[in-house]
């Protein structure tokens, strides 16, 4: 067997509301998403988030979308694994409203990185971190996650 290192970070909200509601915000906005999901239709839903002064307020809303969305989208866009419009771009988001994707952006931006500190003894033959690496984790209410490493 060889080790293999490699980053990942899987985040899937079980509660839209609280997770979006757990984390600070770069700007103040609005913004309204319609989430997709078909493995646990009770997450599913559409959540105005509401941003001021870095904190936020969100919940359930009969108001328009302006992006729509499967909730494999929510986490990288939560943790700041990636923006709006690089989800967007790939085929992930669908603007609703034009300028969501920008006020997203906006709103969720961040210079911190996801990352978390589980390391998966499946990386390793020996079971041992490599010399040099160390593991970190970060959590947001209402969300599930396994590990990511960085070089140290």
């Amino acid at each position: 067997m060889r080790a293999r290192l490699a980053e990942s970070l899987l985040a899937r909200p079980l509660d839209l509301a609280t997770s979006l509601s757990a984390r600070t915000y770069a700007a103040d906005g609005r913004v309204v998403l319609e989430v997709h999901d078909a493995f646990r239709p009770a997450v599913a839903g559409t959540i105005a988030l509401e941003t001021a002064g870095g904190a936020a307020a969100a919940g359930s809303t009969s108001d328009a979308p302006d992006l729509v969305c499967d909730v494999q989208a929510i986490g990288p866009a939560l943790f700041g694994g990636a923006t709006w419009r690089e989800l967007w771009w790939a085929g992930a988001v669908q603007e609703r409203r034009e300028g969501a994707v920008a006020t997203a952006d906006t709103m969720f931006a961040t210079t911190v990185p996801p990352w978390s500190r589980y390391w998966s003894m499946a990386n390793s033959a020996s079971g041992v971190m490599p010399a040099g690496w160390k593991s970190r984790t970060r959590s947001i209410s209402g969300s599930i996650f396994s590990g990511v490493m960085v070089r140290s």
